[in-house]
């Protein structure tokens, strides 16, 4: 006795393959007859189309070196090393860590920036015109709010240092924890960071959280706050 194998077609994205399984189920439809006549059946289709693997976004990447599972976030482009600069997000149905990808603009196949933990995200990049510098966040992917620092990598070399630290980010104002969220810009010369910045203000009875527009001194890891964000929460 031949036993079935059971098929999961179960995704949130409708492809080609999808709508041509739907035309089978169609007893009376024309095009769905011409089918059958030339040998295809539902059955059929369906075990070819099981067997093989998504071929749409977020799935299958199609240039070298991306792992599937994923899907584009940000694509950014460094000027002084022609260079792509790639962030990837896991698609709905997946947990996995966010990751940066890197290649030259003459060149197909993507490389990894850094060999992070599985736990860790790499993510938020952000380039500048004049140098070949990619600077990005570190969170814990499983974690919201778990803030690990913020990297620099050099295009170049492939140097991949910390140049901000939890425990190193500094503000002269009285405060409780800080930690970035998010990085929204980077200076010209690559010593200047703009981000979105959480601050512990500490207040009797416990401490309450604001989101402020700021700038870090990466030469010194020091914070100066910008603008006052009432519409961020995190």
């Amino acid at each position: 006795m031949r036993l079935k194998r059971q098929i999961s077609f179960r995704t949130r994205f409708i492809g080609t393959e999808h709508l041509f399984l739907g035309v089978l189920r169609e007893q009376n439809c024309f095009a769905a007859k011409l089918l059958r006549e030339r040998g295809i059946s539902l059955e059929m289709a369906r075990e070819q189309i099981g067997s093989n693997p998504p071929e749409h976004l977020g799935r299958t990447p199609k240039s070298p070196g991306l792992p599937s599972g994923y899907t584009s976030h940000r694509l950014l482009y460094n000027i002084a090393a022609e260079t792509l600069v790639l962030e990837l997000r896991a698609s709905s149905r997946s947990l996995l860590p966010t990751r940066l990808f890197v290649r030259h603009k003459n060149t197909e196949a993507y490389e990894q920036i850094g060999s992070p933990d599985k736990d860790i995200s790499y993510e938020c990049p952000v380039t500048c015109g004049s140098l070949p510098v990619v600077v990005f966040n570190s969170l814990k992917a499983d974690k919201i709010g778990d803030w690990e620092g913020v990297y620099s990598f050099n295009i170049n070399t492939k140097d991949l240092e910390l140049c901000i630290s939890p425990q190193n980010l500094r503000l002269s104002e009285a405060h409780g924890r800080l930690w970035i969220p998010e990085l929204l810009s980077l200076s010209d010369d690559a010593r200047t960071l703009c981000v979105n910045i959480g601050v512990e203000k500490i207040v009797s009875g416990g401490g309450i959280i604001h989101s402020y527009l700021a700038k870090v001194d990466l030469r010194d890891q020091q914070v100066s706050l910008l603008s006052r964000l009432l519409d961020i929460r995190f």
